[in-house]
């Protein structure tokens, strides 16, 4: 029993071993292709004897057999569907396997030799699958899924035909170049030029199962640069020259190998022969030159069909060890119409060819470095920074080679910079700062009130008039700003203000203006004095003199005195409290805000006695003046003089005209007698106030309940409920 068991296990153990080699062997001859096999040629339009004679060739590009079987071509079928190489097929090594429609005696058919695969199933589009680059795919579906693609047609992406073959009255297949590279890219492909394996008098160019050796076109010339990089003119190289190439084309076979020269012309390698430098874009070529003479790099580029295309030449290098010869007639100017601090520098160019840039140097009297400026091809450049007269500068300029060797300088030349543009004043930036009399008025400069440091000087009068005076004199600041300059105290009515830079360059003067006229006189209109004792409450009125009246003062003198002027008034009345006995002079004297004063208003002159109320206008340009007795005054006569100064109102205000019936008793301070009998009044009141407060505290402590009341209210709220239960006890108690 366990003899036949173990039997059994052998015979199942040699039963996987052979399934897993066989599925290894399958692995080989599956992967063995990698991707050594191409889509060669596609006759997707048909032939001139049928649109359906269409054919597929893959060509091996390797020297080994390769099993097709299973293979997959994609896009090759009915309705876009996949081709399946039946089992049993093979490529050989640099072979071709032709698919075909038709076989070469169909009637439909031009092949004149014999396909690998004959099947109907071939059917080819005549334009690619909207969006999609890839036009067929050749696939080895083992052992992966999806399967390995192999190789790729490609087309235009856009809807349109494969990237090569025409469909015109001659056909033409899409062939694959010679060198093999991406299959979707069109400079991979070209339209066949040759009729080979096609029937006699097949008007259709197409290869089938043979070299795509159609390309009959050499490739198209490039561009070649003197130089590792960008094209060079000049070289101080007498052993070599490098090169480099790019542009060289061939659409059918492709560029397979470059070939270098150099020679004296652009033809003709006559100084170093072609020599082949395979697929590369760039060389160097050994050769003995000679100073001054030009050369040419030749390249020429062969396909891979073997033709070679006409010869590119770059535009030619110099070999040159020679020092440049020197610039010319070195020059410099002043630039005009500046502050200073520059100069103009020129020169004539140097004779040489090969001169890439020019370098000025320069450096003050004196000193000992120079500093160099490099105007590269310029002859002409603007030195900026430099100190103004007196200072002296001296130039030189060189020509530096393409080797950077320098030539002998020409100069040195001497030069200056001049400031010879006047400073701007910007009237607009000036101020003027008029104070009140007593202090000194001035002017001064905003930021950018002058163009350029200056010298600022202030006069009486423009500059170029005779006799002029220089008020003041000050530096600006470097913002243009200049500080404030005395112009006196209400001195002047108009100054010029001038600035003169270190060039000494005047600029026009420009006016400033200060306010030095008065306003018009103010109009004295109404005076009223009520006398009830000793003192007159006398209330002075006045028009406004102008607009520009800011304050006024009212003048007041007894006859034969000296005036007396009260303080600044804003208001156009104030009220004053004067003795009686005195006949009075009042006037008013207005201001502007500069304090400058206008002239004495008219004059009203009033006669102050005891228990006489006096009333004055102004009318038709005369006083008119009304005087009535106070109730119960003693008869009106005139007091004898006095000496008692008058009695200021320390803020002017609207008059008050005192009524004749007022009792109050003759003071003499400036006090209202009324107010002096209000105080038992604002006592008594000040009571009742004390009594009905304290009578509102005593009611509403009254109405406060008592502890106890508090507490059976508070009882009450909290148990509504109970309150029958309660009251039955209250009674057993």
């Amino acid at each position: 029993m366990f003899k036949k068991i173990f039997i059994r296990f052998l015979v199942l153990l040699l039963v996987l071993q052979g399934a897993i080699i066989a599925e290894t062997m399958n692995i080989s001859r599956a992967y063995a292709a990698g991707e050594t096999v191409v889509i060669n040629e596609v006759m997707w339009m048909g032939s001139a004897a049928s649109t359906a004679d269409e054919w597929i060739e893959l060509r091996n590009t390797t020297s080994d057999a390769i099993d097709l079987s299973g293979w997959q071509l994609t896009h090759a079928a009915p309705s876009n569907g996949t081709l399946t190489i039946p089992a049993g097929n093979s490529i050989e090594g640099n072979g071709y396997f032709l698919i075909s429609n038709y076989d070469l005696n169909h009637e439909n058919s031009v092949l004149n030799v014999a396909s690998d695969w004959v099947t109907t199933s071939v059917s080819l589009s005549n334009t690619c699958q909207a969006g999609s680059s890839v036009y067929m795919e050749l696939q080895n579906p083992f052992p992966t899924d999806p399967p390995t693609v192999i190789d790729q047609a490609g087309c235009d992406g856009s809807g349109g035909s494969p990237l090569k073959g025409s469909n015109l009255a001659i056909k033409k297949a899409m062939e694959r170049n010679i060198v093999i590279t991406d299959g979707l890219l069109e400079t991979s492909w070209h339209d066949s030029a040759s009729q080979i394996n096609l029937d006699l008098g097949a008007i259709d160019n197409a290869s089938p199962r043979a070299n795509n050796d159609s390309d009959v076109t050499a490739p198209l010339g490039g561009i070649v640069n003197d130089g590792t990089g960008v094209d060079i003119d000049w070289s101080n190289n007498l052993t070599s020259i490098s090169m480099n190439w790019s542009g060289f084309v061939d659409p059918e076979s492709g560029v397979a190998r470059y070939e270098a020269g150099l020679g004296l012309t652009t033809s003709t390698a006559d100084v170093v022969g072609f020599t082949d430098v395979g697929s590369v874009t760039a060389t160097t070529l050994n050769f003995s030159a000679i100073s001054g003479v030009k050369y040419y790099s030749l390249v020429r580029a062969t396909n891979g069909a073997g033709l070679t295309g006409s010869v590119a030449a770059s535009d030619g290098f110099t070999v040159d060890i020679a020092v440049p010869q020197p610039p010319t007639n070195l020059a410099v100017t002043d630039v005009p119409s500046d502050n200073g601090g520059a100069v103009n520098a020129s020169w004539d160019a140097s004779v040489s060819l090969d001169v890439t840039n020019y370098e000025l140097n320069y450096r003050e009297v004196g000193e000992v470095d120079w500093t160099p400026l490099n105007t590269a091809l310029l002859t002409s450049a603007v030195v900026n920074g430099l100190n103004n007269v007196p200072a002296t500068y001296e130039f030189k300029a060189v020509a530096i080679d393409f080797s950077g060797l320098e030539s002998a300088p020409v100069g040195p030349v001497n030069g200056q910079a001049l400031d010879n543009l006047a400073p701007i004043l910007i009237l607009t930036k000036i101020k003027t700062n008029q104070n009140k009399p007593g202090t000194v008025d001035t002017v001064y400069g905003l930021s950018g009130a002058v163009s350029e440091t200056s010298t600022i000087n202030v006069l009486d009068r423009n500059p170029a008039d005779p006799g002029v005076i220089l008020l003041g004199s000050v530096a600006s600041n470097p913002d243009g700003s200049f500080p404030a300059v005395s112009i006196g105290d209400n001195l002047y009515g108009v100054v010029n203000v001038q600035a003169i830079d270190a060039g000494n360059n005047s600029s026009s003067a420009v006016q400033a203006f200060n306010d030095t006229v008065g306003p018009n006189s103010a109009t004295l209109q109404k005076i009223a004095a009520s006398c009830p004792n000793q003192f007159c409450r006398t209330t002075i009125s006045w028009g406004l003199g102008s607009a520009d009246s800011a304050y006024y003062q009212v003048g007041y003198r007894a006859e034969g005195g000296i005036e007396t002027k009260t303080f600044d008034l804003t208001a156009t009345t104030v009220r004053l409290d004067l003795p009686v006995g005195h006949t009075y002079e009042f006037a008013v004297y207005a201001f502007d805000k500069y304090g400058n004063p206008a002239s004495k208003s008219n004059v009203f002159t009033l006669a102050l006695v005891e228990g006489v109320n006096v009333t004055a206008g102004w009318v038709n340009g005369h006083q008119v003046t009304q005087t009535s007795a106070i109730d119960g005054a003693r008869e009106v006569i005139e007091a004898p003089p006095a000496t008692a100064k008058a009695v200021l109102v320390p803020k002017a205000h609207a008059a008050e005209t005192p009524s004749p019936e007022d009792p109050a008793k003759p003071q003499p301070t400036k006090v209202d007698a009324t107010n002096s009998q209000d105080w038992p009044r604002v006592f008594v009141v000040v009571v009742l106030l004390l009594v009905i407060a304290a009578t509102f505290y005593a009611l509403s402590r009254s109405l406060q309940p008592t502890a106890e009341e508090s507490f059976d209210q508070t009882r009450g709220r909290t148990k509504p409920v109970t309150a029958k239960r309660s009251g039955r006890r209250k009674r057993r108690r």
